[in-house]
């Protein structure tokens, strides 16, 4: 390694951070002090010493700064450092070459501020980064502020540093968890906090006045010198060299940030806001004399009507429930406990009021003839086993309090062991959120609210903690501890931009868990939307998932309304707690979901014969709280509105034994189109019987998201950037051309969905990522940055003329897509190579005769020639084998884009590819992407590939 490195420097001249033999090249000047005010040290090698102007600067200094010291850095590119007071920065690497602008600038600065000033090696393809204790920043172009040390913001909140694109090009964030953000427009930050959590937020929203007064000189100054230095010895020092190629750079003062007081603010009897804090607070039974019922504030309870809960309606488990079920008031089912849903009760006539003292605090909830503690503080507190008066049963439970008086009531029977309790009861408490914070009436720039939601408080009194929300907790049970390696997201409010606009909501989560056939697997997608009825906010979802037990298990199919708990406070429902929107209850099957009417009045989980749940225990309910985390503003996001295309793979299962690979076979069969202005997305996925394993179908065309073609008023899916966002099936339409959840049939008839809601869904990888399931297999997952991939699923019911009815279900299928180039724009000459990954669903035969069905992942290579429109695509390491053929491209079915085709042989399996290449940042064709399905002698795989050119 150190030849080299003096090779190279002998040949191109560069200037290198060190030399292996300890040589003076060890101390090769990287850049010099231009500016400096007292209490400025440089520590080289222990070697400490005061900085004055013109003192060089090499690579593994480090800059002390004292409480009124500050150092301007100017490196031989042009680039420079403004170090301010209590500051640590080390220069780890420098490495330019001047003759072609290249090379790598690093610094660690573990306190203080800095400001960053991009000169040559910011530029083009380099990135200078540096080191924080939040993770690494890599800056091209332009300017950005670090502060190690900044102020708490205007909500109260502390954050451990903040760094703002000032001016230039992008700010890239590399997190220690792998993880990546970034910020590609001036005048937005990233805000740290504890935890590791990181937000993205308007730099005007920060208050940078200390940052900019400790990054300007004092006048007066000696530069640390003893003596005022003076012109000649300012011209005589190295000083001139590097500043004669700088520009000047002006910092223009802190933009005051736009607030509408009158929209944002609620009513003058709301009280402040503070944060989350686990306080157990000590019980209440009797109020104080100076206590009075202020107003009742609290969900009343009606009598639930007579009659059974619901009929089967057919082989599989759907049921159909009355009208007026609500899960608040409850229903009669076997067992409720343990699926979760809530039994009946009538507390019709005793209402529920809070309780104030004399100065004014809220000290207790009474309910009829019981009072419970109202804790003094927020966080979670338990409430010690009492006796009811007016439940009559001995009764214990939870309160969960947030800022406003939010609190969230969990009451259940103290029966032995918790489960299978006859009687829960919830209720609800707190101050309304203002219409105006998610649904204005003008028009501002969007943002994005993350929540956090809470164990639901039914499942953690039997035991069970399921990281996916949204599972029946039979299902979480079986699946037990390897739900805890489920990756699930935030839940997501993106705030309307205008009053024509929708605000959409987003919560997902993912399962897989292990290789082959050991896998479980399960994924839950809730996509909705914000709804505002006068001054009322209130949100409505759509549950949608698949899951596996295990690899030997048929698929089952999750669906069934979710939406927002809602309480009355002497006049219109509300939903929403806090001056920030803070808190809300989200639930399943409430009686106030608008627009939601069809959908099953409780989860409902869809199996074929057999299998683990009973016909009562498919239904089932969930309730937890969700806390606010973060606001972000989508400015520093990357989100645009654009059409993609590609391809999608998965397998169908008709019934509980059968699985049979459907793919699609031409470019645009996946199809999915973004609206940046309204936060959704809409499209298609065909995929065909390529092996003609199936009797009676020939395709399957899956309608999911937003209707873009413009008949549907509700949305069914949100798109918070271009690399998270998702979608569940959306409704039927009448318009012409809109997209349908269709069957074709071998004979060529088309059939139309029986259900007005196919249990479709489909969702984008970066939303859900699964790193442990490329690691263990040893495959390296591609970035393509420029392409996106994702999983998809389905539960179908048609229909047919003279045919029985059919259900298929797809777990965890796969989709590809990108800019799909147009054949006539692909390169004609030249050779290229590309490397990726494959993602694919397999079914095989074991050894001891069942059948394993399960996702594995592999590597791709292409080699094409573009002048031939020839070439080879390999894939290897694919469940343990590989396969490969030759491939010819041309144009695809639509006349219009680039496709190529092929054969794939190997490992005892035969089959066939489809893909496309698609254009880039550097390029027309620097991305590739496709289908396969292979088979052979007990084994068939089917799979989606997506690669970038190297």
């Amino acid at each position: 390694m150190g030849k080299r490195i003096k090779s190279l420097a002998l040949a191109a001249g560069l200037i290198l951070p060190f030399a292996v033999d300890g040589s003076a090249l060890a101390q090769e000047r990287v850049g010099i002090a231009g500016a400096v005010n007292p209490q400025s040290e440089r520590d080289r090698a222990g070697q400490v010493r005061t900085i004055v102007i013109g003192d060089d600067l090499s690579f593994r200094d480090r800059i002390i700064t004292g409480e009124i010291g500050l150092v301007q850095v100017m490196f031989v590119d042009g680039s420079t450092f403004t170090v301010g007071p209590s500051a640590r920065v080390v220069i780890d690497e420098f490495v330019y070459n001047p003759s072609t602008g290249t090379g790598s600038l690093v610094a660690e600065v573990t306190s203080g501020a800095l400001r960053f000033v991009g000169g040559k090696l910011s530029k083009g393809n380099n990135e200078v980064r540096f080191r924080t204790g939040g993770g690494t920043l890599g800056v091209r172009g332009g300017i950005v502020n670090l502060d190690e040390s900044p102020p708490c913001l205007e909500d109260g909140r502390c954050p451990t540093a903040t760094a703002s694109l000032v001016f230039g090009a992008e700010l890239n964030l590399s997190l220690p968890d792998g993880g990546r953000r970034r910020i590609h427009q001036p005048g937005y930050s990233f805000v740290f906090f504890e935890g590791g959590r990181v937000e993205i937020t308007p730099t005007s929203e920060l208050n940078q006045s200390a940052l900019q007064q400790s990054l300007t000189g004092r006048p007066g100054a000696s530069g640390g010198s003893p003596n005022i230095p003076t012109s000649d010895q300012v011209v005589a020092s190295s000083l001139p060299t590097i500043n004669s190629v700088l520009r000047p750079t002006t910092v223009l003062p802190r933009p005051k940030p736009i607030i509408n007081t009158s929209r944002l603010s609620p009513d003058d009897n709301v009280p402040g806001i503070s944060e989350t804090e686990n306080v157990i607070a000590d019980t209440i039974t009797e109020p104080a004399d100076s206590d009075f019922v202020r107003e009742t504030v609290a969900e009343e309870i009606d009598p639930f009507p007579p009659g059974p809960p619901f009929v089967v309606a057919d082989d599989i488990g759907a049921a159909s429930t009355p009208s007026l079920f609500r899960p608040e008031n409850g229903a009669l089912v076997t067992d409720p406990g343990k699926v979760g849903i809530v039994t009946e009760f009538d507390l019709s006539q005793a209402g529920a009021q809070l309780v104030e003292n004399g100065d004014g605090e809220v000290v207790a909830l009474r309910i009829g003839r019981d009072t419970l503690p109202f804790p003094a503080r927020e966080g979670e507190t338990e409430i010690a086993p009492f006796q009811s008066e007016s439940l009559d049963i001995r009764a214990r439970g939870t309160v969960l309090r947030g800022p406003d008086n939010f609190a969230l009531y969990y009451l259940q029977e103290d029966v032995p062991g918790g489960a299978g309790a006859d009687t829960v009861l919830y209720v609800l408490t707190g101050r309304p959120t203002v219409r105006d914070v998610v649904l204005p009436d003008g028009t501002r720039a969007a943002r994005i609210r993350s929540y956090e939601l809470s164990n639901d408080f039914q499942k953690e009194s039997q035991g069970i903690r399921s990281e996916l929300r949204h599972l029946n907790p039979l299902v979480a049970r079986e699946f037990g501890d390897a739900l805890a390696k489920a990756v699930e997201t935030p839940f997501y409010i993106v705030d309307r931009v205008a009053k024509s606009d929708v605000a959409n909501t987003l919560y997902a989560g993912l399962l897989i868990d292990g290789q082959g056939g050991n896998q479980k697997s399960a994924i839950n997608v809730d996509t909705g939307f914000v709804e505002g009825a006068g001054k009322r906010l209130q949100i409505a979802g759509h549950r949608r998932g698949t899951y596996r037990l295990s690899a030997n298990d048929a698929a089952a199919v999750m669906s069934g309304p979710t939406g927002t708990l809602s309480a009355t406070s002497n006049g219109p429902e509300a939903s929403l707690y806090g001056r920030r929107g803070d808190n809300f209850v989200y639930t399943s099957g409430t009686e106030t979901r608008p627009r939601n009417e069809q959908e099953s009045s409780v989860f409902l989980d869809r199996r074929h014969r057999g299998g683990l749940l009973t016909v009562n225990e498919l239904h089932s309910s969930t309730t937890q709280v969700a806390s606010l985390d973060s606001t972000t503003g989508v400015g520093g996001l990357s989100r645009s509105t654009r059409t993609l295309r590609g391809f999608a793979a998965g397998m169908m299962e008709p019934n509980s034994v059968t699985s049979r690979p459907f793919r699609s076979t031409g470019v645009g069969q996946f199809l999915v189109r973004f609206d940046a202005q309204q936060s959704n997305l809409g499209g298609v996925i065909e995929v065909e019987d390529v092996f003609n394993e199936d009797p009676f179908v020939r395709s399957f065309n899956l309608a999911f998201g937003t209707d873009l073609f413009g008949s549907s008023s509700t949305s069914r899916s949100t798109y918070i950037d271009d690399d998270r966002f998702a979608a569940v099936a959306t409704g039927p339409s009448a318009r012409p051309g809109s997209p349908q959840t269709t069957m074709t049939t071998d004979s060529g008839q088309v059939i139309r969905h029986t259900r007005s809601n196919p249990d479709t869904y489909m969702v984008s990888s970066d939303t859900v990522p699964q790193p442990e399931l490329f690691s263990s297999a040893g495959v390296r997952e591609c970035e393509c940055r420029f392409m996106e991939w994702g999983w998809w699923g389905t539960g179908t019911a048609f229909k047919a003329n003279g045919a029985p009815n059919r259900r298929d279900f797809a777990h965890l299928g796969t989709w590809v897509a990108g800019d799909i180039t147009p054949e006539e724009d692909l390169p004609t000459v030249g050779k290229a190579s590309y490397e990726g990954h494959v993602v694919g669903n397999v079914v095989a035969e074991q050894s001891d005769g069942t059948t394993a069905r399960y996702v594995a992942v592999g590597e791709l290579d292409v080699e094409y020639d573009f002048g031939e429109r020839t070439g080879e695509l390999e894939i290897s390491r694919f469940d343990g084998r590989s396969f490969s053929g030759s491939i010819a491209g041309g144009v695809g079915p639509d006349g219009r884009f680039n496709q190529f085709s092929g054969q794939l042989r190997g490992s005892g399996l035969r089959g066939s590819t489809d893909g496309a290449f698609a254009r880039g940042p550097l390029g027309a064709a620097q991305g590739v992407l496709g289908s396969f399905g292979v088979r052979g002698n007990g084994y068939k795989a089917v799979g989606s590939y997506v690669g970038e050119r190297q």
